[in-house]
């Protein structure tokens, strides 16, 4: 009977070292603020303007029909910057660093330099931008502006190209809710498919929580577009 309780407790001590490891995570913060970049007009107007819920269209024409006033124009809403957290995961060593990475930004976001992350040339990772801060998604938007030159490889077109800009709400929630966006480092896809900005907004009560997160690699900007 001892030697099974030993057996036992040694099964017991393996499983918790390995718990240990798969939840082990390098963070950093990085209190530095994010760097100013331009945007178009048109998607500022976009994250302004975000669409409605079904709850908020109904208490915006009760309250018209209170005011009975047309002309009274719509108060621009206030801006409250966010912090943001970004995760760096791989499941093999060799292709980051560390194979377990969270950068917590500053209110306003934040810079991902893959210079400083990534050191393999084949094999993919994980990105997650985490969304801890935004109780109800269903509010949620988040644009993507492209600043990744779009590049041939083999017979695939990589990178969206400059000064364009995506609603990619559905899909960003979709892959987020799992492991987070899936990128190859084989002759740096992951910087044409992520080269650029995410920006999130969450529009309540007259307020825009807003935060950024940016993806770049300062030792390859000829992959990126000009600002």
């Amino acid at each position: 009977m001892k030697w099974l309780v030993i057996f036992l407790l040694s099964l017991t001590a393996g499983a918790n070292t390995e718990t240990h490891e798969e939840i082990h995570w390098d963070k950093l913060e990085l209190s530095k603020s994010p760097k100013d970049f331009k945007i178009p007009s048109q998607l500022w107007d976009l994250i302004l303007k975000s669409e409605l819920s079904a709850e908020e269209k109904k208490a915006a024409e009760k309250k018209q029909e209170e005011v009975k006033n047309e002309d009274k124009k719509e108060e621009n809403p206030i801006l409250v910057w966010m912090p943001a957290k970004v995760q760096l995961k791989a499941s093999v060593a060799g292709i980051l660093k560390s194979l377990r990475t969270e950068l917590s930004f500053s209110m306003g976001g934040g810079e991902v330099d893959f210079g400083e992350f990534v050191t393999g040339e084949k094999g993919s990772f994980f990105v997650k931008i985490l969304l801890d801060e935004y109780k109800d998604l269903s509010k949620l938007k988040v644009f993507f502006y492209s600043r990744a030159k779009k590049r041939k490889i083999d017979e695939d077109v990589f990178g969206s190209g400059c000064n364009v800009f995506f609603d990619v709400t559905k899909k960003f929630i979709s892959l987020n809710s799992s492991e987070g966006i899936k990128v190859n480092v084989t002759e740096d896809r992951h910087l044409s498919v992520l080269g650029g900005h995410f920006i999130i907004a969450n529009k309540s009560e007259g307020k825009i929580f807003l935060t950024q997160v940016s993806f770049v690699d300062s030792n390859k900007l000829e992959y990126f577009c000009q600002e």
